[in-house]
Formats: structure tokens, C-alpha cells, sequence
């Protein structure tokens, strides 16, 4: 979600909660758990690690993604809002 690198230990997730909403209508259009790929983090690949691709999202709508992940009891929980077209 930034440029800080965290991998997953005991007590966080290893997935991410991603949904995508359309702006207008409010309405959800598709929901995901997308897994962390830690392997690729590991190996000097942190911008590849998470990767998903909304496929029922008709084109020309404006959508806003989240993304959430509980990092534990030390971090908590951690989300992020992108608005895009």
C-alpha cells in the first residue's frame, strides 16, 4: 500500500480484502481475497507481490477500490481507498 515492505508473520493475514464499488450507484461490483505473494517480496520483487485483476467492472464507470489487511494486534487493521475511472 506504500512503499514500507511488511511480510505477513504470526497474527496478520496473509491476503488482502479488495472490493471494488461503483461511484454512482454504490453498488459493489466484485470482491476478492488476494494473497500476498511473499516469495516474490522476498526476492527483491515488492511491486509484483500483490497483484488482481477486476474483471466485471464495465468500462467507462468510475469505481473506488479498497483494499484492507489486519496486520495483527501490535499494527491492526490497515485499509486504503483508490478512487479511479
Amino acid at each position: 500500500m506504500n512503499r514500507l515492505s511488511i511480510i505477513p508473520k504470526s497474527g496478520m493475514e496473509t491476503a488482502l480484502k479488495a472490493s471494488l464499488v461503483d461511484t454512482e450507484t454504490g453498488q459493489s461490483v466484485e470482491s476478492a481475497s488476494v494473497n500476498i505473494e511473499e516469495y516474490r517480496l522476498l526476492n527483491g520483487k515488492p511491486d509484483k507481490t500483490i497483484n488482481h485483476r477486476f474483471e466485471n467492472a464495465p468500462q467507462g464507470r468510475r469505481y473506488e477500490a479498497e483494499v484492507a489487511i489486519d496486520l495483527g494486534p501490535f499494527l491492526g487493521p490497515v485499509k486504503q481507498r483508490i478512487r479511479f475511472r
